[in-house]
């Protein structure tokens, strides 16, 4: 196993390495040695390929990517040149110092001073003809929902909302991300909270990682995420059966032959052990937490509506690893070790706060 470990860590060692955390070997297999002994190897085999096709952005992936953004939607909109898009692009800047947002915009500024001589201050300073809202990775879409219809009601200087502007197309929103699932309701979410149609149509998503979750778009979805078949194991049906939930419970398991082709995982039959696996695990972990919220799933944080295991995200970046994850990889508390270590979510107890 300790090739694998090495293997893996020379793909993922820069995680948190900005706070002073350092990947080893040893750590990987201090980790994959909670598992059974049959399954360790196998799943450092199966997370090494993973890995190998693109699910985890370094840091300096993340900063080529976030310039190469503004780059691309300078192309898209005709712009002679990046800095003349930038003088007529608000970036907002919603989140809380710490948060994803703020430590992306505060990199995008350094790139943007390095390559072009202009920061952030210097942009939407001409016109404010487009509106932008970068994040890491769009899952559940809570945080960009609370961002996003805070936003949209506040005036302007003409006493215009924000969101009459982006219904009027007086400014063109788009929302850019390293990892997008499909199947997000944002836009459902802010109609509703809103009461304005037009939001829909007016929300323009960019991402560099794309997850096909939604159950019928594309027309072959990859299903390129943690999402198991029905086994008939009786841990896992009664688990399912005990969640206090009641809306898509049809779309709990995978159906069997999906995806047509499978591109992620190294065969069909290995994705159908590696989350048979880690969904045991997970929901093991669940049983063994004194306190739960209502959208703790073993395969990651869900709308807690949804009778699911989870969204099952399997991206990770240099700096954050969401809790739409599957929780074998984040989850701390006495007695697991995470793969991937998180400060302030649930360290010393195994109360998790999300």
């Amino acid at each position: 196993m300790k090739q694998l470990a090495q293997a893996i860590v020379a793909i993922i060692n820069d995680y948190h390495n900005y706070l002073g955390f350092q990947f080893t070997e040893e750590h990987i297999i201090n980790w994959v040695n909670q598992f059974e002994e049959d399954d360790r190897e196998f799943l450092l085999q199966e997370l090494l390929h993973l890995l190998q096709q693109g699910i985890y952005i370094n840091e300096q992936q993340g900063r080529q990517l976030l310039l190469s953004r503004i780059e691309t939607l300078s192309n898209k909109f005709s712009y002679k040149t990046p800095v003349d898009f930038l003088a007529n692009t608000d970036i907002l800047q919603l989140q809380l110092q710490g948060k994803s947002q703020h430590y992306l915009l505060t990199l995008l500024d350094k790139e943007l001073q390095r390559k072009y001589g202009i920061g952030l201050k210097q942009c939407g300073t001409a016109l404010q003809k487009f509106t932008l809202y970068i994040d890491d990775v769009l899952a559940t879409g809570g945080t960009v929902f609370k961002d996003l219809s805070n936003w949209l009601q506040q005036k302007q200087k003409d006493d215009k909302t924000n969101l009459s502007r982006v219904a009027k197309t007086e400014t063109t929103l788009i929302l850019s991300f390293y990892c997008r699932h499909l199947w997000s309701n944002v836009p459902w979410r802010l109609k509703v909270a809103l009461g304005n149609d037009e939001i829909t149509k007016r929300i323009n998503f960019y991402c560099d990682y794309e997850i096909q979750n939604h159950p019928s778009y594309p027309p072959n979805p990859q299903f390129n995420f943690a999402y198991p078949i029905n086994e008939e194991i009786q841990t896992v049906q009664d688990y399912l059966e005990n969640i206090e939930a009641s809306t898509h419970a049809e779309h709990a398991y995978r159906k069997l032959g999906k995806p047509l082709k499978e591109k992620l995982f190294s065969s069909p039959a290995n994705r159908n052990r590696f989350e048979r696996i880690i969904l045991l695990k997970g929901i093991e972990l669940l049983q063994k937490a004194n306190e739960l919220k209502p959208n703790h799933r073993p395969l990651g944080a869900g709308f807690p509506s949804y009778k699911t295991f989870g969204t099952g995200t399997l991206f990770f970046t240099w700096r954050n690893i969401s809790n739409t994850c599957p929780i074998v990889f984040w989850w701390q508390a006495p007695g697991w070790l995470p793969l991937f270590p998180l400060n302030g979510r649930g360290l010393g107890n195994t109360t998790i706060g999300l």
